[in-house]
């Protein structure tokens, strides 16, 4: 199964706050939540064994609410100075404002020399026209 468009980011095998959806997605190679609203963690619970990247806020959230391990939370934050690289990937979390600990997630993706920028901002209509 891959990985829905709208929960992807191209060049990566990288899944954005679908953990349900791409769980057995062979191409899935990391997984981000923006925020800790159930249409956002679906799928994640105590039986969740994949390690996922999210805010420091957010993380706190799934562990107290699901009964996510915390050993696979991977922080990335707003006021981080610099990005963290993901799998060649530079990753910035932008404060979405939204909830707390809600972000958008700035991935830096280079492809051949050049540098494709992707925002995943959790909640937004998504349009394939767009």
């Amino acid at each position: 199964m891959p990985i829905p468009r709208h929960k992807s980011v191209p060049g990566t095998g990288f899944v954005v706050d679908g953990f349900r959806a791409c769980a057995s997605c062979k191409e899935a190679t990391t997984f981000f939540l923006t925020h800790a609203h159930g249409d956002h963690y679906d799928g994640l619970s105590e039986r969740w064994d994949r390690p996922f990247y999210c805010s420091t806020i957010t993380g706190q959230l799934v562990v107290r609410k699901l009964g996510v391990k915390r050993e696979l939370l991977r922080h990335i934050d707003p006021d981080d100075e610099d990005p963290v690289t993901v799998e060649g990937v530079r990753v910035r979390a932008i404060c979405a404002n939204h909830c707390p600990g809600a972000v958008q997630f700035l991935f830096e993706v280079v492809e051949s020399g050049e540098t494709r920028r992707y925002i995943h901002s959790g909640d937004m209509r998504w349009n394939k026209s767009m």
